[in-house]
């Protein structure tokens, strides 16, 4: 399987620094973990990024990854040149995205950990009938005001955990037949007691089961065809439980070729 690793944390603002150093504690646990009943096989990639540079850190990513493949970082700024470059090579492709945080705020200057999926839309790369958000539970008023203006939907995560199966088949029905799907998982849509590494922890999120109940029929969709993890610091996690936990996650998204 074709793994990337962007060791970039300079979209959090400097809010989130050691989240850089997540794809490393995640490849150290690879071996750890199976697909399809074998050990996982990884064959990983390291792009070029530049801490305080964001726009050629972008260049770099757009000009690096290809698709199918599953991305580790790394902030979820990321995710910006990620899906842009999975667009490029998919165009008007889905993006479910598993997060705690809707990450809409108004625009910046560069799109960062905050916004990303809103410069996204503002860029022409994302349809926002193609966006679902997975986990939320932590929403600006400004993001639900561009939600409900732009018709995105939205599923909190009281609303999984209390319907989980329901929203499963929702999502399928409504992303079954775009040109690709590309799946961003924060770290932190899972609760901070089972993911406690992550510069944002919110309580009340998904389960272990919850997550990967979902990737498990969103990764047998024909057109699922790129994925990205993020947000996991291992500063802030000295026994790795979340690393580990972001090892198994890899092995649900990964790609048999």
């Amino acid at each position: 399987m074709r793994v990337y690793s962007i060791p970039f944390s300079g979209g959090s603002m400097g809010k989130n620094q050691g989240c850089e150093l997540g794809p490393a504690a995640i490849l150290s646990q690879a071996s750890e973990v199976s697909h399809l009943g074998k050990p996982l096989s990884i064959q990983n990639q390291t792009v070029n990024v530049f801490s305080s540079d964001f726009p050629a850190t972008q260049l770099s990513i757009l000009n690096t990854v290809q698709f199918p493949s599953v991305c580790l970082g790394g902030d979820h700024s990321i995710t910006f040149s990620t899906f842009k470059a999975f667009a490029t090579q998919h165009p008007e492709a889905a993006l479910i995205v598993f997060d705690a945080h809707p990450d809409l705020m108004q625009e910046f200057d560069i799109p960062t950990h905050e916004n990303y999926l809103r410069m996204l839309i503002a860029d022409g790369c994302l349809l926002p009938e193609r966006l679902v958000l997975i986990g939320t539970r932590a929403w600006d008023p400004e993001e639900l005001r561009f939600v409900k203006e732009k018709g995105i939907k939205a599923y909190n995560a009281d609303d999984v955990l209390a319907n989980r199966d329901k929203i499963i088949h929702e999502v399928l029905h409504y992303v079954q037949n775009a040109p690709a799907l590309f799946l961003s998982v924060d770290i932190d849509n899972l609760d901070p007691s089972l993911a406690p590494a992550t510069g944002y922890p919110e309580e009340g999120g998904l389960k272990n089961a919850d997550l990967f109940a979902f990737l498990e029929k969103l990764c047998a969709l024909e057109n699922y065809q790129g994925a990205d993890i993020v947000e996991v610091n291992p500063q802030l996690d000295s026994q790795g439980k979340t690393a580990k936990l972001a090892a198994k996650i890899v092995g649900e998204l990964a790609f048999t070729e």
